[in-house]
Protein backbone atom coordinates (compact mmCIF):
# COMPACT_ATOMS: atom_id res chain seq x y z
CA UNK A 1 0.00 0.00 0.00
CA UNK A 2 3.02 2.43 0.47
CA UNK A 3 4.20 2.73 -3.30
CA UNK A 4 0.97 3.65 -4.06
CA UNK A 5 1.65 6.47 -2.42
CA UNK A 6 4.66 7.45 -4.17
CA UNK A 7 3.42 6.01 -7.69
CA UNK A 8 0.14 6.96 -8.04
CA UNK A 9 -1.49 8.99 -5.53
CA UNK A 10 1.27 11.75 -4.94
CA UNK A 11 1.79 12.81 -8.20
CA UNK A 12 -1.92 13.46 -9.23
CA UNK A 13 -3.24 17.01 -9.30
CA UNK A 14 -5.17 17.20 -5.97
CA UNK A 15 -2.27 15.68 -4.32
CA UNK A 16 -0.02 18.07 -5.42
CA UNK A 17 -2.30 20.91 -4.69
CA UNK A 18 -2.84 19.71 -1.27
CA UNK A 19 1.12 19.65 -0.85
CA UNK A 20 1.41 23.45 -2.09
CA UNK A 21 -1.87 24.48 -0.31
CA UNK A 22 -0.51 23.35 2.91
CA UNK A 23 2.80 25.06 3.00
CA UNK A 24 1.27 28.28 1.83
CA UNK A 25 -1.34 27.91 4.31
CA UNK A 26 -2.15 30.64 6.95
CA UNK A 27 -3.33 29.65 10.79
CA UNK A 28 -6.55 30.48 11.28
CA UNK A 29 -8.11 30.53 7.76
CA UNK A 30 -8.75 26.78 6.81
CA UNK A 31 -8.19 25.11 3.94
CA UNK A 32 -11.60 23.55 2.66
CA UNK A 33 -11.52 20.68 0.77
CA UNK A 34 -14.02 17.65 -1.08
CA UNK A 35 -14.65 14.67 -2.77
CA UNK A 36 -12.52 12.07 -0.44
CA UNK A 37 -14.08 8.86 -0.78
CA UNK A 38 -13.79 5.29 1.18
CA UNK A 39 -10.31 5.80 2.82
CA UNK A 40 -8.85 7.86 0.23
CA UNK A 41 -8.92 10.79 3.21
CA UNK A 42 -6.31 8.22 5.49
CA UNK A 43 -3.86 8.11 2.24
CA UNK A 44 -4.16 11.82 2.29
CA UNK A 45 -3.28 12.63 5.61
CA UNK A 46 -0.47 9.61 5.08
CA UNK A 47 0.98 11.47 2.44
CA UNK A 48 1.20 14.61 4.31
CA UNK A 49 2.68 12.62 7.69
CA UNK A 50 5.39 11.43 5.31
CA UNK A 51 5.85 14.62 3.23
CA UNK A 52 6.35 16.28 6.62
CA UNK A 53 7.71 15.14 10.24
CA UNK A 54 4.80 17.07 11.68
CA UNK A 55 1.91 16.43 14.51
CA UNK A 56 -1.15 15.82 12.41
CA UNK A 57 -4.55 15.77 14.74
CA UNK A 58 -7.61 13.98 12.75
CA UNK A 59 -10.66 14.72 14.09
CA UNK A 60 -13.46 12.07 13.26
CA UNK A 61 -17.01 12.70 14.39
CA UNK A 62 -16.83 9.51 16.25
CA UNK A 63 -15.02 6.38 17.98
CA UNK A 64 -15.58 4.29 14.69
CA UNK A 65 -14.46 6.44 11.89
CA UNK A 66 -11.42 7.13 14.42
CA UNK A 67 -9.99 3.56 14.25
CA UNK A 68 -10.84 3.44 10.72
CA UNK A 69 -8.71 5.83 9.97
CA UNK A 70 -5.83 5.08 12.64
CA UNK A 71 -5.89 1.24 11.15
CA UNK A 72 -5.55 2.60 7.14
CA UNK A 73 -3.02 5.30 7.92
CA UNK A 74 -0.96 2.76 9.38
CA UNK A 75 -1.56 0.63 6.23
CA UNK A 76 -0.67 3.77 3.97
CA UNK A 77 2.31 3.76 6.17
CA UNK A 78 2.10 7.48 8.32
CA UNK A 79 4.90 6.36 10.79
CA UNK A 80 3.85 6.70 14.38
CA UNK A 81 0.26 6.58 14.58
CA UNK A 82 -2.18 6.97 17.30
CA UNK A 83 -5.57 6.67 18.61
CA UNK A 84 -7.65 9.14 20.96
CA UNK A 85 -11.37 8.09 21.89
CA UNK A 86 -11.05 8.09 25.37
CA UNK A 87 -13.02 10.89 27.24
CA UNK A 88 -12.57 11.36 30.88
CA UNK A 89 -16.02 10.04 31.65
CA UNK A 90 -15.86 6.86 29.76
CA UNK A 91 -15.68 3.72 32.60
CA UNK A 92 -12.41 1.27 32.15
CA UNK A 93 -11.52 -1.76 34.07
CA UNK A 94 -8.57 -2.91 34.54
CA UNK A 95 -9.28 -5.80 31.94
CA UNK A 96 -9.78 -3.68 29.13
CA UNK A 97 -7.35 -0.14 29.31
CA UNK A 98 -6.75 -0.06 25.92
CA UNK A 99 -8.46 3.37 24.74
CA UNK A 100 -7.03 5.35 28.08
CA UNK A 101 -3.82 4.00 28.43
CA UNK A 102 -3.42 4.53 24.41
CA UNK A 103 -4.44 7.90 24.69
CA UNK A 104 -2.25 8.55 27.35
CA UNK A 105 0.33 7.46 25.20
CA UNK A 106 -0.74 10.12 22.06
CA UNK A 107 0.03 12.63 24.55
CA UNK A 108 2.70 11.88 25.83
CA UNK A 109 4.16 11.97 22.62
CA UNK A 110 2.55 15.12 22.24
CA UNK A 111 4.25 16.66 24.77
CA UNK A 112 7.64 15.05 24.03
CA UNK A 113 7.32 16.74 20.61
CA UNK A 114 7.61 13.25 18.64
CA UNK A 115 5.87 13.06 15.14
CA UNK A 116 2.44 11.35 15.05
CA UNK A 117 -0.91 11.21 13.56
CA UNK A 118 -2.99 11.23 16.19
CA UNK A 119 -6.45 9.90 15.08
CA UNK A 120 -9.34 11.53 17.46
CA UNK A 121 -12.72 11.52 17.85
CA UNK A 122 -15.31 14.63 18.75
CA UNK A 123 -16.26 13.61 21.98
CA UNK A 124 -12.48 12.74 23.17
CA UNK A 125 -10.51 15.85 21.39
CA UNK A 126 -13.35 18.51 23.52
CA UNK A 127 -12.92 16.72 26.38
CA UNK A 128 -10.89 17.96 29.08
CA UNK A 129 -7.45 16.67 30.22
CA UNK A 130 -4.68 17.05 32.63
CA UNK A 131 -2.33 20.32 31.92
CA UNK A 132 0.88 19.86 30.01
CA UNK A 133 2.62 20.87 33.14
CA UNK A 134 0.18 18.18 35.33
CA UNK A 135 1.06 15.86 32.88
CA UNK A 136 4.49 16.35 32.72
CA UNK A 137 4.32 16.55 36.54
CA UNK A 138 3.13 12.99 36.65
CA UNK A 139 5.74 11.68 34.64
CA UNK A 140 9.21 9.85 35.75
CA UNK A 141 11.58 9.52 32.95
CA UNK A 142 14.56 6.79 33.71
CA UNK A 143 17.81 6.43 31.81
CA UNK A 144 20.30 3.48 32.17
CA UNK A 145 23.95 4.29 33.58
CA UNK A 146 21.82 7.38 35.92
CA UNK A 147 21.63 7.62 39.33
CA UNK A 148 18.54 7.63 40.93
CA UNK A 149 17.32 7.29 44.22
CA UNK A 150 15.75 3.69 44.62
CA UNK A 151 13.80 4.67 47.53
CA UNK A 152 12.36 8.08 46.30
CA UNK A 153 11.24 6.32 43.45
CA UNK A 154 8.88 3.88 45.10
CA UNK A 155 7.79 6.61 46.99
CA UNK A 156 7.05 9.11 43.90
CA UNK A 157 5.21 5.93 42.17
CA UNK A 158 2.98 5.51 45.48
CA UNK A 159 2.48 9.04 45.30
CA UNK A 160 1.31 9.07 41.64
CA UNK A 161 -1.20 6.61 42.53
CA UNK A 162 0.73 2.85 41.65
CA UNK A 163 0.03 0.21 43.66
CA UNK A 164 2.12 -1.99 45.29
CA UNK A 165 1.75 -5.79 44.80
CA UNK A 166 3.62 -9.03 45.43
CA UNK A 167 3.57 -9.65 40.97
CA UNK A 168 2.87 -6.72 38.48
CA UNK A 169 -0.07 -7.70 36.27
CA UNK A 170 -2.25 -4.70 35.48
CA UNK A 171 -1.55 -1.07 34.47
CA UNK A 172 -0.68 0.80 37.22
CA UNK A 173 0.96 -2.18 39.30
CA UNK A 174 4.54 -1.91 40.67
CA UNK A 175 6.67 -5.06 41.92
CA UNK A 176 9.79 -4.98 44.51
CA UNK A 177 12.20 -7.53 45.03
CA UNK A 178 15.56 -6.67 45.80
CA UNK A 179 16.93 -4.01 43.78
CA UNK A 180 14.49 -4.92 41.20
CA UNK A 181 11.82 -3.03 40.36
CA UNK A 182 8.96 -3.99 37.79
CA UNK A 183 6.32 -0.89 36.71
CA UNK A 184 3.73 -1.26 34.62
CA UNK A 185 3.24 2.39 33.38
CA UNK A 186 -0.21 4.21 31.54
CA UNK A 187 1.79 4.66 28.45
CA UNK A 188 3.33 1.75 26.61
CA UNK A 189 2.26 -2.20 25.75
CA UNK A 190 4.19 -4.06 28.24
CA UNK A 191 5.78 -3.55 31.69
CA UNK A 192 9.42 -2.45 32.48
CA UNK A 193 12.14 -3.87 35.04
CA UNK A 194 14.42 -1.45 36.05
CA UNK A 195 17.37 -3.31 38.46
CA UNK A 196 19.58 -1.16 40.54
CA UNK A 197 22.97 -1.42 41.82
CA UNK A 198 22.55 0.51 45.28
CA UNK A 199 20.85 3.77 43.36
CA UNK A 200 22.40 3.76 39.89
CA UNK A 201 20.16 2.33 37.24
CA UNK A 202 21.93 -0.79 36.13
CA UNK A 203 19.40 -1.63 33.23
CA UNK A 204 15.75 -0.88 32.06
CA UNK A 205 13.65 -3.75 30.06
CA UNK A 206 10.11 -4.26 28.51
CA UNK A 207 9.36 -7.68 29.99
CA UNK A 208 6.16 -10.09 29.04
CA UNK A 209 3.57 -9.95 32.09
CA UNK A 210 2.29 -13.23 31.70
CA UNK A 211 5.65 -15.31 30.89
CA UNK A 212 8.26 -12.59 33.39
CA UNK A 213 10.57 -13.03 30.17
CA UNK A 214 12.21 -10.07 28.48
CA UNK A 215 11.35 -8.91 25.53
CA UNK A 216 13.69 -5.99 24.91
CA UNK A 217 16.31 -3.87 26.45
CA UNK A 218 15.78 -0.14 26.53
CA UNK A 219 18.18 2.79 27.15
CA UNK A 220 15.55 4.78 28.84
CA UNK A 221 11.63 4.22 30.35
CA UNK A 222 8.87 7.15 30.81
CA UNK A 223 6.73 5.93 33.66
CA UNK A 224 3.57 7.74 33.32
CA UNK A 225 0.61 7.60 35.85
CA UNK A 226 -2.85 7.53 35.24
CA UNK A 227 -4.08 11.19 33.97
CA UNK A 228 -7.74 10.17 33.73
CA UNK A 229 -8.71 10.06 37.81
CA UNK A 230 -11.23 11.79 38.63
CA UNK A 231 -9.74 15.28 39.41
CA UNK A 232 -6.88 15.32 37.17
CA UNK A 233 -8.68 17.37 34.12
CA UNK A 234 -7.96 21.11 33.88
CA UNK A 235 -10.61 23.64 33.87
CA UNK A 236 -9.02 24.76 30.78
CA UNK A 237 -7.02 21.83 28.89
CA UNK A 238 -7.88 20.05 26.14
CA UNK A 239 -5.36 17.96 23.44
CA UNK A 240 -5.10 20.64 21.34
CA UNK A 241 -3.19 22.52 24.01
CA UNK A 242 -0.73 19.44 23.51
CA UNK A 243 0.26 20.07 19.91
CA UNK A 244 3.37 21.45 18.72
CA UNK A 245 2.98 25.13 17.02
CA UNK A 246 3.71 23.38 13.51
CA UNK A 247 0.95 20.72 14.05
CA UNK A 248 -1.96 20.80 11.40
CA UNK A 249 -5.28 19.80 12.31
CA UNK A 250 -7.87 18.24 9.78
CA UNK A 251 -11.41 17.85 10.68
CA UNK A 252 -13.35 14.94 8.80
CA UNK A 253 -17.09 15.77 8.03
CA UNK A 254 -17.64 19.26 9.69
CA UNK A 255 -21.61 19.24 9.86
CA UNK A 256 -21.45 15.66 11.32
CA UNK A 257 -18.89 16.85 14.11
CA UNK A 258 -21.26 19.69 15.35
CA UNK A 259 -24.56 17.18 15.00
CA UNK A 260 -21.91 14.89 17.17
CA UNK A 261 -21.75 18.09 19.64
CA UNK A 262 -25.01 19.18 19.65
CA UNK A 263 -26.20 14.86 20.84
CA UNK A 264 -23.34 15.04 23.53
CA UNK A 265 -24.84 18.25 25.10
CA UNK A 266 -28.45 17.04 24.46
CA UNK A 267 -27.23 13.69 26.57
CA UNK A 268 -26.20 16.18 29.35
CA UNK A 269 -22.47 15.26 29.00
CA UNK A 270 -20.14 17.59 31.15
CA UNK A 271 -16.75 18.82 31.37
CA UNK A 272 -16.46 19.55 27.37
CA UNK A 273 -15.30 21.92 25.97
CA UNK A 274 -17.69 24.10 23.49
CA UNK A 275 -17.37 23.90 19.74
CA UNK A 276 -17.34 27.79 19.62
CA UNK A 277 -14.02 27.38 22.24
CA UNK A 278 -12.92 24.25 20.64
CA UNK A 279 -12.54 26.50 17.05
CA UNK A 280 -11.05 29.34 18.46
CA UNK A 281 -8.10 27.25 19.74
CA UNK A 282 -7.59 25.68 16.36
CA UNK A 283 -7.07 29.22 15.49
CA UNK A 284 -2.96 28.71 15.65
CA UNK A 285 -2.92 26.15 13.76
CA UNK A 286 -3.08 25.36 10.23
CA UNK A 287 -6.34 23.70 9.56
CA UNK A 288 -7.83 21.45 6.58
CA UNK A 289 -11.62 20.99 6.67
CA UNK A 290 -13.16 17.60 4.86
CA UNK A 291 -16.34 17.31 3.35
CA UNK A 292 -17.20 14.20 1.47
CA UNK A 293 -20.20 16.09 -0.48
CA UNK A 294 -20.07 19.37 -2.45
CA UNK A 295 -20.41 22.69 -0.65
CA UNK A 296 -19.33 25.32 -2.93
CA UNK A 297 -16.51 26.31 -0.85
CA UNK A 298 -14.16 23.69 -1.72
CA UNK A 299 -10.66 24.94 -2.90
CA UNK A 300 -9.54 21.52 -3.48
CA UNK A 301 -11.93 18.52 -5.12
CA UNK A 302 -10.42 14.97 -5.10
CA UNK A 303 -13.15 13.75 -7.26
CA UNK A 304 -13.39 10.10 -6.40
CA UNK A 305 -16.13 8.07 -5.49
CA UNK A 306 -16.47 5.16 -3.16
CA UNK A 307 -16.07 1.45 -4.24
CA UNK A 308 -19.57 -0.31 -5.41
CA UNK A 309 -21.73 -2.22 -4.36
CA UNK A 310 -21.28 -5.77 -6.27
CA UNK A 311 -23.68 -7.89 -3.17
CA UNK A 312 -20.87 -10.47 -3.78
CA UNK A 313 -21.04 -11.32 -7.17
CA UNK A 314 -17.60 -12.36 -9.09
CA UNK A 315 -19.46 -12.15 -12.57
CA UNK A 316 -20.07 -7.81 -11.62
CA UNK A 317 -16.96 -7.47 -10.45
CA UNK A 318 -15.15 -8.94 -13.31
CA UNK A 319 -17.41 -6.94 -15.52
CA UNK A 320 -16.51 -3.39 -13.20
CA UNK A 321 -12.71 -4.51 -13.24
CA UNK A 322 -13.04 -4.33 -17.27
CA UNK A 323 -14.92 -1.31 -17.62
CA UNK A 324 -12.65 0.31 -15.64
CA UNK A 325 -9.34 -1.49 -17.46
CA UNK A 326 -11.17 -0.32 -20.74
CA UNK A 327 -11.51 3.66 -19.47
CA UNK A 328 -7.68 3.39 -18.17
CA UNK A 329 -7.47 2.81 -14.74
CA UNK A 330 -5.48 0.86 -12.93
CA UNK A 331 -6.71 -1.57 -10.73
CA UNK A 332 -5.43 -2.60 -7.15
CA UNK A 333 -7.79 -5.56 -5.35
CA UNK A 334 -6.62 -5.21 -1.50
CA UNK A 335 -7.16 -8.59 0.72
CA UNK A 336 -7.08 -8.80 5.05
CA UNK A 337 -4.98 -11.76 4.33
CA UNK A 338 -3.07 -14.50 1.46
CA UNK A 339 -5.66 -16.41 1.97
CA UNK A 340 -8.35 -14.26 1.05
CA UNK A 341 -6.04 -12.84 -1.85
CA UNK A 342 -5.34 -16.35 -3.46
CA UNK A 343 -9.42 -16.93 -3.14
CA UNK A 344 -10.44 -14.48 -4.83
CA UNK A 345 -7.74 -14.05 -7.48
CA UNK A 346 -8.32 -18.08 -8.30
CA UNK A 347 -12.40 -17.12 -8.42
CA UNK A 348 -11.01 -14.31 -10.38
CA UNK A 349 -9.45 -16.86 -12.89
CA UNK A 350 -12.49 -19.02 -13.26
CA UNK A 351 -14.68 -16.13 -14.18
CA UNK A 352 -12.42 -15.25 -16.93
CA UNK A 353 -11.87 -18.87 -18.16
CA UNK A 354 -15.66 -18.97 -18.21
CA UNK A 355 -16.32 -16.24 -20.41
CA UNK A 356 -13.52 -16.21 -22.09
CA UNK A 357 -13.13 -12.68 -22.46
CA UNK A 358 -9.00 -12.71 -21.08
CA UNK A 359 -7.72 -11.45 -17.55
CA UNK A 360 -7.55 -8.00 -16.76
CA UNK A 361 -4.31 -6.41 -15.58
CA UNK A 362 -4.90 -6.43 -11.60
CA UNK A 363 -2.71 -5.75 -8.88
CA UNK A 364 -3.52 -7.82 -5.60
CA UNK A 365 -1.77 -6.20 -2.25
CA UNK A 366 -2.03 -7.42 1.17
CA UNK A 367 -2.74 -4.80 3.96
CA UNK A 368 -6.03 -3.83 2.91
CA UNK A 369 -7.64 -0.79 4.34
CA UNK A 370 -11.58 0.15 5.02
CA UNK A 371 -13.33 1.06 2.18
CA UNK A 372 -11.75 1.42 -1.58
CA UNK A 373 -12.09 3.90 -3.84
CA UNK A 374 -12.26 5.07 -7.70
CA UNK A 375 -9.82 8.22 -8.05
CA UNK A 376 -10.32 9.76 -11.52
CA UNK A 377 -7.28 12.13 -11.36
CA UNK A 378 -4.71 9.73 -10.80
CA UNK A 379 -7.03 6.53 -12.66
CA UNK A 380 -6.42 4.30 -9.65
CA UNK A 381 -9.32 2.00 -9.05
CA UNK A 382 -8.46 0.46 -5.72
CA UNK A 383 -11.53 -2.56 -3.86
CA UNK A 384 -11.09 -4.29 -1.02
CA UNK A 385 -11.79 -8.00 -0.79
CA UNK A 386 -14.37 -8.00 2.39
CA UNK A 387 -16.07 -4.94 0.44
CA UNK A 388 -16.78 -7.45 -2.50
CA UNK A 389 -18.05 -10.02 -0.57
CA UNK A 390 -20.16 -7.66 2.04
CA UNK A 391 -17.90 -8.16 4.98
CA UNK A 392 -16.37 -5.45 7.21
CA UNK A 393 -12.96 -5.24 7.67
CA UNK A 394 -11.18 -6.46 10.52
CA UNK A 395 -10.24 -3.73 13.28
CA UNK A 396 -6.75 -3.48 13.60
CA UNK A 397 -5.09 -4.99 16.60
CA UNK A 398 -5.36 -2.67 19.56
CA UNK A 399 -2.94 -2.92 22.19
CA UNK A 400 -4.73 -4.83 25.27
CA UNK A 401 -3.31 -6.90 27.80
CA UNK A 402 -4.61 -10.53 26.28
CA UNK A 403 -4.91 -13.68 28.30
CA UNK A 404 -1.87 -16.42 27.67
CA UNK A 405 -1.75 -18.02 30.84
CA UNK A 406 -1.84 -17.73 34.48
CA UNK A 407 0.25 -15.43 36.42
CA UNK A 408 2.30 -15.81 38.92
CA UNK A 409 -0.07 -14.83 42.18
CA UNK A 410 -2.81 -17.16 40.07
CA UNK A 411 -0.89 -19.82 40.14
CA UNK A 412 0.36 -19.25 43.88
CA UNK A 413 -3.53 -19.29 44.75
CA UNK A 414 -3.59 -22.61 43.23
CA UNK A 415 -4.72 -25.02 46.14
CA UNK A 416 -4.74 -28.99 45.71
CA UNK A 417 -8.30 -29.81 44.76
CA UNK A 418 -8.73 -26.90 41.91
CA UNK A 419 -9.74 -27.73 38.11
CA UNK A 420 -7.44 -26.46 35.68
CA UNK A 421 -8.43 -26.44 31.77
CA UNK A 422 -5.53 -26.69 29.38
Amino acid sequence: MHDLLDTKLSPSEPFRQLSHSLHSLTPGRPLQITGLSGSLLALAVSFLARADNRQILVVSPGRDEAEKLRDDCIAAGAGTVGLYIHAHHHSSTAFDMTAPVMSIEALRMLVSNEPIVLSASLEAAVSRVPSVAEFTRRCIRLEGGKESSFQNLLDNLAHMGFERKDFVEEYGDFAVRGGILDVFPFAGEHPVRIEFWGDTIDSIREFDVRSQRSIRELGTATIVADMFQNGQESPETVVLDYLQPESVIVLDEPVRLRQEADELLREGVTNLLGVEEFEQRMAPFKTIVHARLETGKAEIDFRSSPQPSLNGSIRLLAEELRRRHNEGFNIVLASDTPEEQDRLKQLLEEEWERTGDGAVPVRFVPDAVHEGFVFAPATLALFTEHEVFGRLKRRGTARRMRFKGLSHRELSRLVKGDIVVH
